[in-house]
């Protein structure tokens, strides 16, 4: 009897892996078509980024197809470029940041001030489905998720 049960269950646990498993390739160095759209973060420097309490204004950011950046900090928007010349030759640039100049909570600070660096220190960005993961000398830094 469970000879049978294993034969039958078999075939389904084949499929389920092979539902399980991402068939998509990363994209190591994403073309600005790529990258265009809304990436909202989700990991900062290893650790997890709560759900914004209002939804009107997650941490993120937002890039356009000619590499200008524009994005919300937690208490600031700010704007950038990233170098399509270095994007081109595979490294993920982006130059200084704007920003306005509003004050929050020491923490919300903080972590606004750690978003822009991490931003600004990139040096390596790989698309895999719907996440964005940019990076520095081989760590991942930042983990976004597309428009969600």
């Amino acid at each position: 009897m469970s000879r049978h049960l294993i034969t039958l269950l078999l075939p389904l646990f084949a499929v389920l892996v092979q539902a399980c498993h991402s068939t998509q390739a990363p994209i190591d160095t994403p073309s600005l078509e790529a990258l265009r759209g809304h990436w909202l973060l989700l990991e900062l420097r290893g650790v997890s980024i709560p759900a914004p309490e209002e939804p009107s204004s997650p941490l993120g950011l937002e890039l356009d197809i000619n590499g200008a950046i524009t994005g919300y900090g937690g208490v600031n928007r700010f704007s950038g470029q990233l170098d399509q010349e270095m994007l081109a030759i595979g490294t993920f640039e982006v130059g200084p940041l704007m920003s306005t100049r509003k004050a929050g909570t020491p923490e919300a600070m903080r972590l606004e001030q750690d978003f822009t660096q991490v931003l600004e220190g990139a040096t390596t960005c790989v698309i895999r489905g719907p996440q964005m993961r940019l990076g520095q000398d081989g760590t991942t830094t930042a983990v976004f998720e597309y428009g969600r």
